[in-house]
């Protein structure tokens, strides 16, 4: 049973419960539905009380990471009341990038204020992540495991609800993180960047976004050193480690736009890509377009940013 399935019991048998504390309804929060307001006292009960007030809007934060000092962006939603325990979604920038390109490309934030989640976007050192994993050069996955420590600190994260996207060579750090850190990441969602960096240590929800005109990491292969491995080889490998026991499904959506996707697998890990077709190295439904002239065409047949936000609400830490 879903710590959701037992929020929404607990909720019901202390409605019907006259004459205890739940006939005493939570301080109303402006904004918040009377059942938001009820779920997060049930999870006072199941958690204990959360109080972390945070002003709203973007921050930065610098932190010590592995002997270097590293930088991270918090975007935290105006609903955030401090109390209110709530998603967070890391957003890792592509290669030579940053993360306020990051969440210019991504509209992550924008969502966020309506969804009712945080954003996080880390730096890597130089505008590069360390992957392929390079033992000599910093430890990225230690990073991200610090900021999210971090973030704890600052904000009631709702439990087992960190979610992880990225472009490019941030999309290729998402899939190490899913692969090292599965207790921490609930699902991932790399745009034009899956690898499966096997071994890895458990299953993850995966869903990922890839134009087949790609000139950067090529659907179906070669390229870079580090890309060789075409996309649906990645994914058949993420459906392996999850326990997908039936054939990848092709779903239609439009004339450009196809879903691919794996089912019956172990715990409902799911793994799909949305592949679009003539779209080259782009976000796609992102407003930003990169560069046609070196990364290829952009592509609005489906916002990539609100597809992976209903993807990971469906999914969270067991």
């Amino acid at each position: 049973m879903t710590v959701r399935k037992i929020c929404t019991l607990l909720l019901a048998l202390f409605l019907i419960m006259p004459g205890t504390a739940a006939a005493q309804t939570p301080a109303p929060v402006a904004g918040e539905s009377q059942f938001v307001q009820w779920l997060g006292f049930i999870e006072q009960i199941l958690y204990g009380v959360c109080n972390k007030p945070h002003a709203a809007g973007d921050a930065e934060y610098y932190i010590e990471s592995g002997g270097l000092e590293r930088r991270f962006l918090l975007h935290t939603p105006a609903s955030y009341n401090g109390r209110q325990r709530i998603p967070v979604v890391l957003d890792l920038h592509g290669s030579t990038s940053f993360p306020e390109q990051e969440l210019a490309i991504s509209q992550l934030a924008a969502l966020a204020e309506a969804e009712g989640f945080a954003v996080v976007a880390p730096a890597g050192v130089d505008g590069f992540w360390n992957v392929p994993v390079d033992p000599a050069k910093q430890d990225d996955v230690q990073f991200i495991s610090d900021v999210i420590d971090r973030v704890d600190t600052l904000l009631c994260i709702q439990p087992g609800r960190v979610y992880a996207t990225g472009f490019s060579g941030g999309g290729r750090m998402v899939s190490q993180l899913a692969c090292d850190l599965p207790d921490r990441i609930a699902a991932i969602a790399p745009v034009g960047g899956l690898r499966f960096p096997a071994p890895c240590q458990d299953s993850v929800p995966v869903v990922t976004f890839h134009g087949t005109a790609d000139p950067i990491n090529p659907y179906e292969g070669g390229g870079p050193d580090y890309w060789q491995t075409g996309v649906e080889d990645a994914l058949a490998g993420w459906a392996a480690q999850n326990g997908c026991r039936v054939e990848a499904q092709e779903k239609p959506i439009s004339t450009r736009l196809t879903e691919v996707r794996y089912v019956g697998c172990d715990r409902g890990d799911e793994v799909r890509i949305y592949r679009i077709d003539a779209m080259g190295h782009q976000w796609p439904g992102s407003p930003i377009d990169i560069g046609k002239e070196r990364f290829g065409e952009p592509s609005d047949v489906i916002d990539a940013t609100a597809a992976m936000w209903d993807f990971f609400r469906q999914h969270r830490l067991r």
